[in-house]
This record gives C-alpha cells, structure tokens and sequence, in this order.
C-alpha cells in the first residue's frame, strides 16, 4: 500500500561536498571521479517499503553555489526532511553549514541530520569527528561520516533519515487524531451537559 502524500527530502550544502555523489551511489549503486556540476535543483525519486507501506521519497539534490541560494530556499518549505552535507577535508564548508542550517530553521520544521563526506580522504581531513559531535549535538540531531566513493555508510545515512522522516508523519497523524478526538470529546460533552 502507497502512502498518500510523497516525503520530500533536500540534500544542503557547499558546492563540491560530494551531494550528487551521495544521491547516486544511494540510488543506483554508481561512482564517478568527474565533478558533476548541480544547475539549480535536481530531482530523483524512489520507494521505500517499511511495515508493509510503501512510501515515495522525492529526493532534491540542490546546487551549492552562492547564485542558487534563493532557488535553494524555495525548496525547504514542505520538506520532512534535510541532509546537510560538508566536505571533511575543507573547512570552509563545515562553517558554511551553520548558515545553510539556520537559513533552511527560518523556512520550515523538519528533521536534519549532518553529514562529513569524503571519507576517503581521511589524511586531508580539516574538520574533526569531535566539530562534527558538537554541532549535531547543538542541532540536536544525528550525524554520520560518509564516503560516496568508497560506500561507507551511505544506505545508513538514507535510511536513518527516511526512517525519522516517516516517523515524524506518524506522530504528526497521531497527534492530529488525538485533537480531532478531543475536539469530539468536548462536543459530545457539550452537548451532554444538561444530561446526567
């Protein structure tokens, strides 16, 4: 069974932190060594399935360069969910992310997690694990150290994702069922106090 509405997910970040390469090696398993330049926004979709319900994630991969920024902010709104990307070996883009982050808090409530890609690339790292704890702790989030080339946690980090994003629509049914039947409750009181 589809769920009804499909979960919007972003992938945020610097130019060249590796956002494109992450999407395809989780989507189709692939790698390249070439750059591949983001012009606006880019669209990709697939089904999860989880506890017999299918749901269809719709994946933006977003430009990083500074002339797509207000295309980019268009896109948080509606968003159950974000991944925010930096590069471990450039220090420029961890400190990027806290305007990244704090642009997309302005625009809407979803869930974040933070991502250190270029794993693989551990002897040129510029930012620690201890920076990358801090401020997910900060954001109250989690986080993950990746490598789109070499696979390292990339199916993890989609799935934790998906995983709070789908939970999140749960709680928000669950809470909306529960003020509907409140709302119910006082009425048919209402209705009653005369009774009894």
């Amino acid at each position: 069974m589809l769920s009804s509405k499909p979960l919007k997910l972003l992938l945020i970040g610097d130019s060249n932190v590796g956002k494109t390469s992450l999407l395809l090696r989780y989507l189709d398993n692939t790698f390249s060594d070439k750059y591949i330049t983001t012009i606006g926004v880019e669209f990709k979709s697939k089904d999860i399935t989880l506890n017999n319900k299918t749901y269809k994630i719709h994946i933006w991969d977003t430009a990083g360069q500074e002339r797509y920024k207000s295309i980019t902010r268009n896109f948080y709104k509606h968003a159950e969910g974000i991944i925010f990307v930096y590069d471990i070996t450039n220090k420029t883009s961890f400190s990027n992310l806290k305007n990244w982050i704090s642009n997309a808090e302005n625009e809407a409530d979803f869930k974040i997690i933070i991502v250190g890609n270029k794993l693989d690339m551990e002897s040129r790292r510029e930012v620690s694990i201890e920076q990358l704890k801090k401020l997910a702790k900060k954001k109250n989030c989690k986080y993950f150290e990746t490598s789109a080339k070499d696979n390292i946690n990339v199916e993890n980090l989609f799935l934790s994702i998906i995983n709070e994003m789908i939970n999140n629509i749960k709680d928000e049914v669950s809470i909306s069922e529960s003020v509907i039947n409140l709302s119910n409750e006082k009425s048919i009181n209402q209705n009653n106090k005369y009774c009894c």
